[in-house]
């Protein structure tokens, strides 16, 4: 199983099915802490718009836990996992510390986490750990180039998904 980040709409069944299938774990270092010991949350404010403000308030429970699990493989900025075709791992904080992006199939689909959402349309994630981080990781995403993006909220972009994500985040 691999993490974009850790926090618990994320990873909070992870461990029962970690039990039930054994699957092997893998996370940005910078967040592994968080899942091995079941929540610690960093502070997080929510991104500017109504949209964000009302979800945040309604999604984010700083104190909420989840059943810890152990993290197998620490990852970074560059790592290349060899699984499925291979990931490349691209750190792009801001959300979380620790949050990473998957490219997978030689460029061609983007897994992005919660960098943003494509709820009503293409925006920002709920909160931002740190905003100013956040966005710079938005632009350097916005350099890249994928055929399509998946989020783990919203919607995903099946086709032209670069340059769609270039006209909100150049």
């Amino acid at each position: 199983m691999i993490f974009t980040h850790s926090h618990f709409d994320h990873v909070g069944s992870a461990a029962a099915i970690i039990k039930a299938t054994g699957a092997k774990t893998y996370m940005h270092e910078a967040d592994a802490k968080i899942a091995e010991e079941g929540g610690g949350f960093r502070t997080m404010r929510a991104a500017p718009g109504l949209l964000q403000r009302v979800l945040f308030r309604i999604f984010w429970h700083p104190n909420k836990r989840f059943e810890s699990f152990h993290i197998d493989q620490t990852l970074k900025d560059g790592d290349v996992l060899e699984l499925v075709g291979g990931f490349k791992v691209v750190h792009v904080p801001g959300h979380s510390a620790g949050h990473i992006v998957l490219l997978w199939k030689e460029d061609k689909v983007m897994f992005a986490g919660d960098i943003g959402t494509n709820l009503l349309s293409i925006g920002d994630p709920i909160g931002f750990e740190n905003e100013k981080i956040g966005r710079e990781s938005q632009r350097k995403l916005g350099k890249m180039d994928y055929e399509a993006i998946v989020f783990g909220h919203g919607r995903p972009i099946t086709s032209n998904a670069s340059e769609k994500i270039r006209r909100v985040w150049p």
